[in-house]
């Protein structure tokens, strides 16, 4: 457990969040989800250290100061985790183990600190257990978002899970890059596959859209758990608002299901409903050149959905007083992702003027609410910088 073998490394990584066009929710039922990249980042920094430290991890959206895993505290979590189960066993035993301990080690911080160090600690065994150097290196993880809030809706976890996946791959050489930076199609494979599992740490039972889009950035398509990914993808040019409000993704989801039982009826309709909302998207998008009418259907379908999600009770009020500004400025607009909060997305149509986006935008801000632009469909994961450290 003392010895390592493998070369010191200092990496640098970038994975784009998403934002959930159409099939939020419903995805989970089987039916047809839409999704696509944005150009938001959560970018991870591994750097290794000689010494034997232990895990130095920093991320200031949610903690000012650096947190100290100690080599020992590792030692001891690796130690119990292992008398249970092998890793590759149970891997529900070691996570929920991992975070016993870091819940009873950092009790004074908040949750979403306790999930990022218990899917980075979980990731770090889970890849140093398949590399071929032995032992726990001592690393200092860097954490930070760029233009993608936390909490939002927008992808932050499955962004984070993707990067930290992709830089602990690589520093393990699991995976390899053939220039040092471009990610070959079976890398990426194995990247979707372990940021998959670090969701479930976060999400309880996620989709698999938002590491996938993540992953491979563009748009894709999801529908019983299997993924396709848009060939061409239109422009398109949104205005995302946070409404402030953090929402709770495994709470939505478990509210949703605990409706779907007790009025299977009633959801069903709804949630199928959300499927011909989407396969209606896809038909726009993949002829899109073809169609005159693109930002007149688009808008009803987003409308429609927004209401939607609004009846199967993931709407907030917040996300209401979004909904209204939209509307009152001539614009369509939706909740995106878990909903109860987070993020909405206003659709900018080509035909939109630069002075009614603007009036637009100052009614947001006037409102209280962050806004900014940006364009979907950019690229997946990124190695950003990739060195051997001497």
């Amino acid at each position: 457990m003392n010895c390592f073998t493998m070369a010191v490394k200092k990496i640098t990584v970038r994975a784009p969040g998403k934002i959930i066009l159409h099939g939020e929710h419903a995805v989970v039922y089987g039916k047809m989800a839409i999704a696509a990249a944005v150009n938001g980042f959560m970018e991870v920094q591994l750097e290794g250290r000689y010494s034997e430290g232990g895990l130095n991890f920093k991320m200031s959206d949610l903690c000012e100061k650096t947190v100290v895993i100690s080599l020992d505290l590792l030692k001891a979590i690796h130690t119990k985790c292992s008398k249970q189960c092998p890793l590759n066993e149970n891997p529900e035993t070691w996570k929920n183990l991992i975070k016993e301990f870091i819940v009873e080690c950092f009790a004074t911080e908040n949750e979403l600190l306790h999930i990022a160090l218990t899917v980075s600690i979980y990731c770090y065994f889970k890849t140093f257990n398949k590399g071929p150097g032995k032992g726990l290196p001592s690393l200092d993880i860097t954490v930070t978002s760029n233009n993608l809030p936390i909490g939002a809706g927008l992808g932050s976890s499955s962004a984070f899970s993707v990067a930290l996946a992709t830089a602990l791959l690589i520093y393990t050489d699991t995976i390899k890059t053939s220039d040092g930076y471009t990610l070959e199609k079976d890398s990426l494979f194995e990247i979707n596959n372990l940021a998959y599992d670090l969701e479930q740490i976060v999400h309880g039972r996620p989709s698999g859209v938002d590491n996938a889009v993540s992953t491979y950035g563009g748009a894709v398509k999801f529908e019983n758990g299997k993924i396709n990914h848009f060939k061409s993808f239109p422009h398109i040019r949104i205005m995302v608002v946070d409404s402030g409000v953090t929402r709770n993704t495994k709470a939505m989801v478990a509210n949703v299901k605990r409706k779907y039982d007790e009025v299977t009826k009633v959801m069903q309709p709804i949630l199928e409903s959300f499927h011909e909302i989407s396969k209606a998207a896809e038909d726009l998008f993949t002829n899109y050149s073809q169609c005159n009418t693109f930002d007149e259907q688009f808008k009803t379908l987003i409308t429609t959905n927004h209401h939607l999600l609004n009846a199967i009770g993931v709407g907030h009020p917040k996300l209401d007083e979004i909904n209204e500004i939209a509307t009152n400025n001539g614009f369509a607009s939706k909740l995106t992702g878990a909903g109860g909060g987070g993020c909405m997305f206003v659709y900018l149509p080509s035909s939109a003027s630069d002075k009614n986006v603007e009036k637009l935008k100052q009614n947001l801000l006037q409102g209280g609410f962050k806004c900014w632009e940006v364009t979907l469909g950019c690229p997946g994961v990124t190695v950003v910088h990739l060195e051997l450290l001497t």
